[in-house]
């Protein structure tokens, strides 16, 4: 990737003198008008508008450094799609909740980008200079994104990433920097790319195929680009690959296979025999499936599956885009634009298998558990169908479709040139998995329902004609079969986004000062976001039993809601000659939002930067930029729920009130946490407050310096600092304070007692007085602050040969500091350096790339280099030992070569030398695959090697 420095605008000047020699060499018989309007297409051409700032100018480096990647940059460094070459910068954390190897999220088709670690939703993506609609599902239930895996790479001209706040300039969103996607235009011939790759360490050799066709015509007053792409990308599982192809390959101790048939005891360790229910010799084998020893010692056995293999390493993706531009020379003035891009995709998701997993109270017996005298027996039953079990498919697959259309005129007023538009942005996501019909489960494997138990469980019998309890271990014969197939049913998801906008925008120049003349930019824009949550029908029943978590699907949850926000922006901008070195870029922008979608009303943001060149070859620049980010609309409007680990200390103090007959000598910190179902709710309901905009600022110093010829560095220091961030409120914390509450002990207001009590809905156990709960719910918040402190740095260097040319480019970030609190009262703690809580955000990355070229062909390798992050298990991390992993390095190698004036064949190899994901010995062996595939997403395949073809005629 390029950050273009001042040898571009050098370039520029040198092409102006000699033009304006070539000028002088003329006949006197030119007359001045026909030079007035060379000269003005000189001007139209010579200047550009650059990410961070809506003023065109002649120097492409301003007071904002900026970073842009065009499509040779993408495949100099053996990047494939728009999202390998975003993903690897070097001021993205790589950090992402969602991924393939992570098929149980929210969103585990989408590909985001998290600048500077402050999270996916705080960066603003533009196309053309224009919002577009958002990515339909919410990210981890809650944030809209954007997903960069719909941009097709054929119809990209360049991307321009600014990565400091720019809401001064964008608006809501643009907190840690802003992605522009330069769409191509002006073609005028027509090109076929073909590119097949493959793992080359995989047993099947899965391919990854796209095809692109570019073609574009130039008419007297016009232009006409279509851009169409292809993609066609097979599933790779980890079966293909030797390190993850069993459960058994556990690197760090015994592999133990995935619990297919589980039949668990929990008193039986009180009354020291095994936990695990032998299944017997035999049984196992019966099923189809093996028997293995649990990992716990001496428990016993269990019906083991060896799943591993079946993990989605990527998800199988078809694809088709389209891309067309059109343009037209109205008048010498006027130009009429248009620009229609639509995306369409299938892909899927290995989903492998069902389970069914629940307590079971057996009546019949009556034991002594050795704790709180005699209770009945208490079991724990988990049964997987598998799809050779079943005879059916079970993969989740996702179809997404958008559609963005912008029409519009740009012109010049004299000196002053403008650009009106309209812009229509939909996206449709529909997503399709199998699941439990609730009912169906309850009839067919759990039988009687109990009520609440001791501790507060719904307990069933467990009986049925595939009951949990009795007939565990039974095969599946043709009946059986036909009675679970029936029971599994098609979950849907239909999820719309929609931004509907105008803007006009005017810059020019303004008027002459003491040093020269003052260039302005104003803009005034329209948008009304729209998104809409489209469950099937169960999702949004209620479980067919009271208290029990989910809908009509058993134990699922999902997204309800919808909404829209309208809000209407002016803004303003000067680039200010102060000396004839010294400028000055002054900066303001006004939002005014709908008063139903937040609190927010009027938002205005400033900001101030310089450009100093005390010297040709040296620019000095800096600044300070105040960011906003408007409520979430999914946080606003959305319900949704989750399971999540808390510890009930109200329903702990009855229990031990109940064994004990009083609460003296009664220990919170002795209570132990389990998973309770938590419902999501918009910020504004049970009487929440509404959410305010998260509102923050961005400063940034640093230069660029032309050291010698061919050679310039660049560094910048950047700070991004944002408050009131919006956090879904701690489940746990509202425990604890309902404690407080119920005990009359801390320091806990009477209101907030009150806020608590609407948020936590309990019922008790008539026979023990122990309450349970039975809805709980929270909302997102505006709690928490963050302040990173970061430092990039590039240098670029390139020498002519006879032979060829050596090009040498280095891109560095550095995380400074991560300071994060996670409340007002909560304490601050650097989480750069944090060996518990300091996350998964890289404190470094570095990208360099060597590259040598000749008239026809170019060879370059690249290295990109992670720094370590913090263990999996930090806590469990040996304490003689570094709490952070090693440095991850990979290399990309890629080679192309011309035949013809036409006609050129490329290699990329991505992973050159197979690089694995740092080793990290605190992952048990239930945590396959066993690298942090949060931070490494799909580093289980390795190297991969791809063959193209470009002809162009």
């Amino acid at each position: 990737m390029t950050i273009r420095s001042n040898l571009i605008a050098k370039a520029v000047k040198m092409a102006l003198l000699a033009t304006a020699s070539a000028s002088l060499a003329l006949t006197a018989t030119v007359n001045a008008a026909e030079e007035q309007e060379e000269e003005a297409e000189e001007e139209k051409v010579e200047k550009v508008t650059i990410v961070g700032s809506r003023i065109k100018r002649t120097d492409v480096e301003g007071a904002q450094p900026v970073t842009v990647i065009t499509t040779e940059d993408m495949a100099k460094q053996g990047h494939v799609t728009v999202f390998d070459a975003l993903t690897n910068l070097t001021q993205n954390s790589s950090f992402q909740f969602e991924g393939p190897e992570f098929s149980s999220g929210f969103t585990p088709d989408v590909q985001t980008l998290n600048l500077r670690g402050f999270g996916v939703g705080n960066t603003l993506m533009l196309l053309n200079g224009r919002r577009i609609s958002s990515y339909p599902a919410a990210y981890q239930s809650d944030t809209s994104v954007f997903n960069f895996g719909a941009i097709p790479a054929a119809a990209v001209k360049e991307i321009r990433v600014l990565s400091t706040g720019a809401s001064a300039i964008y608006g809501s969103d643009a907190v840690a920097g802003v992605v522009d996607i330069i769409l191509k235009d002006s073609v005028d011939e027509t090109t076929i790319n073909l590119i097949v790759g493959t793992p080359t360490e995989s047993d099947s050799n899965p391919l990854d195929t796209q095809f692109k066709l570019v073609t574009g015509k130039s008419f007297d007053n016009g232009n006409v680009t279509l851009a169409y792409q292809y993609t066609d990308r097979e599933l790779i599982k980890a079966g293909e690959f030797d390190d993850y192809d069993s459960d058994l390959d556990y690197p760090y101790g015994d592999g133990v296979l995935t619990r297919y048939v589980l039949d668990l005891n929990r008193w039986a360790p009180f009354r020291g025999e095994l936990g695990y229910q032998d299944p017997g010799a035999g049984t196992c084998e019966a099923m189809g499936n093996g028997t293995v020893r649990s990992f716990r010692p001496n428990s016993g056995y269990f019906c083991g599956s060896d799943d591993a293999a079946e993990t989605t390493f990527r998800n199988q993706k078809e694809s088709h885009s389209i891309f067309l531009h059109g343009d037209y020379q109205l008048s010498d003035d006027v130009q009429l634009f248009a620009d229609i891009l639509y995306y369409q995709s299938e892909s899927a998701n290995n989903s492998r298998y069902l389970f069914v997993s629940e307590e079971i109270l057996d009546t019949t017996n009556i034991v002594d558990t050795g704790v709180i005298g005699n209770y009945y027996d208490w079991f724990v039953a988990q049964r997987l169908f598998t799809e050779e079990e079943l005879g059916r498919n079970l993969d989740t697959t996702f179809e997404d479709d958008s559609l963005n259309v912008s029409v519009g005129a740009t012109g010049f007023w004299g000196e002053h040139e403008w650009e009106v538009s309209l812009n229509r942005s939909d996206y449709e996501y529909t997503s399709k998995n199998p699941w439990w019909k609730a009912e169906d489960v309850i009839s067919l494997f759990l039988g009687d329902y109990y009520g609440t138990s001791f501790y507060g469980t719904d307990w069933w019998s467990g009986t049925g004609p595939l009951g949990l309890r009795d007939n565990l271990f039974t095969p599946l014969d043709d009946t059986t079969r036909a009675l679970v197939n029936d029971a599994i049913g098609n979950h849907t998801y239909g999820n719309e986004t929609s931004s509907t906008s105008a803007q006009f925008n005017i810059s020019g120049d303004w008027f002459d000062n003491w040093q020269g003349t003052v260039q302005y930019a104003a803009v005034l824009e329209y948008e009304k976001q729209d998104f809409k949550f489209v469950p099937d029908e169960r999702i949004s029943q209620d479980p067919p039993l009271p208290n029990l978590p989910g809908s009509g699907w058993w134990k699922l949850t999902g997204y309800q809601g919808e909404g829209d926000r309208s809000r209407v922006a002016v803004g303003g901008e000067l680039l200010i000659p102060m000396h004839d070195t010294l400028n000055i870029n002054l900066a303001a922008r006004v939002d005014k939002y709908d008063s139903d979608s937040s609190s927010i009303g009027t938002r205005t943001t400033p900001s101030i930067s310089f450009e100093w060149r005390p010297i040709e070859d040296l620019l000095i620049r800096g600044g300070y930029s105040e960011s906003f980010r408007a409520p979430d609309l999914n946080q606003v409007y959305t319900t949704t729920g989750f399971f999540t680990g808390t510890t009930d200390l109200v329903q702990c103090l009855q229990e031990y009130e109940f064994i004990n007959g009083s609460s003296a000598g009664f220990d919170p910190s002795s209570c132990t946490s389990s998973s309770s179902f938590v419902r999501r709710v918009g910020s504004q309901e049970l009487g929440g407050e509404p959410l305010k905009d998260e509102t923050g600022y961005s400063a940034w110093f640093g230069f660029s310096a032309e050291l010698a010829e061919n050679l310039t560095l660049m560094a910048t220091l950047n700070r991004v600092n944002l408050e009131d961030r919006v956090q879904t409120e701690s489940a746990s914390q509202l425990l604890r304070q309902e404690y407080e509450c119920y005990t009359n002990s801390g320091e806990v207001s009477q209101s907030r007692c009150d806020y608590i009590d609407a948020r936590i809905d309990r019922e008790t156990d008539p026979n023990t007085g122990i309450s349970y709960v039975s809805r709980f719910n929270v909302s997102p918040l505006n709690v928490s602050e963050q302040e990173i402190d970061s430092l990039d740095a590039n240098l670029r260097w390139g020498h002519p040969f006879d032979a060829g040319y050596l090009a040498f480019d280095v891109d560095y970030s550095h995380m400074l500091s991560n300071k994060y609190r996670a409340s007002d009262t909560s304490e601050e703690i650097d989480l750069r350096d944090d060996e518990i809580s300091g996350g998964w955000d890289p404190r470094s990355r570095v990208t360099t790339t060597l590259s040598w070229s000749g008239d026809d062909y170019r060879l370059a390798l690249t290295a990109f280099r992670r720094g370590g992050v913090t263990a999996w298990r930090p806590s469990q991390r040996d304490p003689d030992s570094d709490y952070r992993m090693r440095p991850y390095i990979t290399y990309n190698f890629t080679a192309n070569y011309n035949w013809t004036e036409d006609f050129s064949t490329g290699l990329r190899v991505r992973n050159l030398f197979n690089a694995k994901p740092p080793k990290d010995e605190t992952f048990l062996f239930y945590d396959y695959p066993w690298y942090n595939h949060f931070v490494y997403a799909g580093a289980g395949i390795g190297r991969e090697l791809y063959l193209e073809a470009t002809y162009t005629f």
